[in-house]
């Protein structure tokens, strides 16, 4: 391996890693970075991590080999071909805790070429839990815990001398039955020693689209915050440290040497830079590069003069943790932002002109149905500031996990890692009830559908159908779509003019005072129910008339009118029991039900109560309220 292929290896580095022993034997590594689930290169994200072990690696002098899996035709006979030909002794690999089927495949298949081969796995899927990943990968004789850039040179060290690796600093292995973990790794203290990342070895040009060539770059590691949903190996012991600015820019330079077409630069840190002085000098240093960039930051340490010079560097987009609107969740989240501070930064980049977008996260231990309804109503106001709403993810090494494991709730590590995580949102540590919490991935969906109507004014038809008139929001001609079955319509429709799709939920732009003042007079000094409550509507219904909360309306669910899909039958909303038609009807005097559904579900439940429960006196559609 030719060091002058890697830059900036310092003296002060090759001080701090293991170099190989002369008269050791001479392995063969081989790097592989596993594909991602984006096979458009525009949606790709490069592992800059593999890319600064890679270099590290390599500048040690030892002989190393790099393979990209991403977008390769039959990328496992490749692996086998690099594998024999190569004659590699060692193969690392690593990732976040949900490649692990990409990175077991990668293990497995390598053992199949070469049984005795050597398998390190390193990243995330490791340092969160070392133990219960180790036993989840099955295959993998080595994992690297933490910071690798030094770690990986020492194991390669005892790996050449036959020496056993239990005692190395930052490694995980099985002996003498069982697994040694030694957690406490070696983090680089000085980030400026480090050679830059091994690019070229991954095929990062293969990954540049025409139309957006971005440069994925570092410049600061770990956060110095401690969010409850999220791994931070800060936990471990390590500090917040950043390149000095001039050897931020040192490697920029490089990259563009490497890859002059590059046109724009994302920031991968998960803090880019928390002090105004800092923001300041690399904007003024940026500036003549000409180069949009993009970067995460935090609403607490942001200034309209931080947004100010950002913007004027060429920033396009600054990415904010938003996650909620609710104070009370934040504060439980461990976000040290308030709501207040959060509005404040983006009517300052309104203000500005600066692309200042977040998330929206549902789902914290604190949260509840009206925390839930104050961050959806504060979307509403917020939309141009918000890029996506959806669960919380329980992940391996967050607070969140740890709650959830002692809860019981995570009954095996193993399985939940084995599982690929996929049931990481559907974990309910909230205050939210189960049908509550089940009810948000498809409330965030359906509220966050873009392309709504505007300008609307939404009207009863005698057939209790709805009639909806607005804007098309792509063509802006006036249109009038007749004819809706439901009320609550979370799909999509054509616009007749221009035949683009519009999200339509007719509800959303109703006068919710009126309504709920009409109901308010309707049900007044009356036993009310409403029938039948689903989670396609429950929402819905108790936020355009929140009279219905009251103690004298009760709910019933969709059980003898239809035959309810799976999962759409639930138990409990907002604390209130939801009851079969016969559990309540029977048993209850009901002067009045309001019916949010269908023409035909209607039908029915006038007929049921004309057959079975004659006490009703009376049954209203939704639409009777709109007027």
């Amino acid at each position: 391996m030719d060091r002058n292929a890697i830059q900036n290896i310092t003296p002060e580095f090759l001080s701090m890693i293991k170099l190989p022993d002369k008269k050791a034997k001479k392995l063969n590594y081989l790097l592989v970075m596993p594909r991602l689930w984006h096979r458009d290169p525009e949606l790709y994200g490069f592992q800059i991590g593999f890319a600064y072990i890679s270099s590290a690696l390599k500048s040690s002098g030892r002989n190393v080999f790099t393979l990209n899996l991403q977008n390769k035709v039959n990328p496992y006979d490749l692996l086998k071909s690099v594998i024999i030909n190569k004659k590699i002794n060692v193969l690392m690999v690593g990732g976040v805790s949900n490649l692990i089927f990409e990175i077991k495949e990668i293990i497995e298949n390598a053992k199949k070429v070469k049984p005795n081969i050597i398998t390190v796995v390193g990243g995330v899927i490791v340092s969160s839990d070392p133990i219960p990943a180790m036993i989840a990968l099955e295959n993998a004789d080595y994992g690297v815990i933490g910071e690798g850039e030094i770690t990986v040179n020492a194991l390669a060290y005892n790996l050449e001398k036959f020496s056993s690796a239990a005692d190395v600093n930052g490694v995980i292995c099985y002996r003498d039955n069982g697994w040694v973990v030694n957690s406490n790794y070696t983090w680089v203290p000085d980030l400026d020693i480090l050679p830059f990342p091994d690019y070229e070895g991954f095929e990062y040009e293969k990954y540049l689209p025409d139309k957006n060539h971005t440069a994925i770059i570092s410049t600061s590691r770990v956060c110095p915050y401690n969010c409850t949903f999220c791994y931070n190996s800060k936990k471990q012991g390590e500090k917040y440290r950043r390149l000095s600015i001039d050897k931020v820019f040192m490697q920029l330079d490089w990259t563009l040497k490497l890859y002059p077409q590059l046109h724009k630069f994302l920031i991968s840190d998960e803090l880019f830079c928390h002090d105004i002085d800092y923001a300041i000098e690399f904007s003024r240093l940026a500036k003549p590069y000409n180069l949009h960039w993009n970067c995460r930051v935090r609403a607490n340490t942001i200034t309209k003069e931080f947004l100010l010079s950002m913007k004027d560097a060429g920033c396009k987009r600054l990415l904010i943790g938003i996650e909620s609107a609710s104070n009370t969740v934040l504060k439980s989240m461990q976000k040290g932002v308030t709501i207040e501070q959060i509005e404040e930064v983006l009517s300052w980049a309104d203000e500005i002109g600066v692309n200042v977008v977040g998330n929206l996260i549902f789902g914290d231990q604190a949260e509840t149905m009206d925390t839930v309804r104050k961050s959806i109503n504060w979307w509403k106001e917020h939309k141009n500031h918000i890029e996506n709403m959806w669960m919380i993810g329980i992940y391996p090494g967050s607070n969140l996990y740890e709650v959830a494991c002692e809860r019981g709730i995570v009954k095996d590590r193993v399985e939940f890692i084995k599982d690929r995580l996929f049931n990481t949102r559907s974990i309910n540590l909230s205050k939210l009830t189960d049908d509550e919490y089940n009810l948000l991935p498809s409330l965030l969906l359906a509220t966050s559908l873009k392309h709504k109507l505007e300008n609307t004014q939404v009207k009863k038809n005698d057939d209790y159908s709805v009639n909806i008139k607005g804007q098309c929001p792509h063509c802006s001609e006036l249109i009038s779509i007749n004819s809706f079955q439901y009320v609550f319509w979370l799909s999509y429709t054509k616009c007749p003019m221009c035949e683009n799709k519009i999200s339509v939920n007719p509800i959303e732009h109703c006068d919710f005072d009126k309504i709920n003042n009409n109901a308010k007079a309707m049900i007044k000094g009356k036993k009310a129910a409403v029938w039948p409550i689903h989670r396609k509507n429950y929402y819905w219904v108790l936020e355009s008339m929140p009279v219905l909360k009251s103690e004298n309306v009760v709910y019933i669910n969709s059980s003898d009118i239809i035959a309810p899909r799976s999962g759409e039958v639930i138990n409990m909303v907002e604390g209130k029991r939801i009851y079969k038609p016969i559990e309540i009807l029977k048993k209850r005097e009901i002067d009045i039900i309001i019916v949010p559904s269908n023409p035909k579900v209607y039908d029915e439940i006038r007929m049921q109560c004309e057959e079975e429960y004659p006490k009703v006196k009376q049954v209203v559609h939704i639409t009777d309220l709109l007027t």
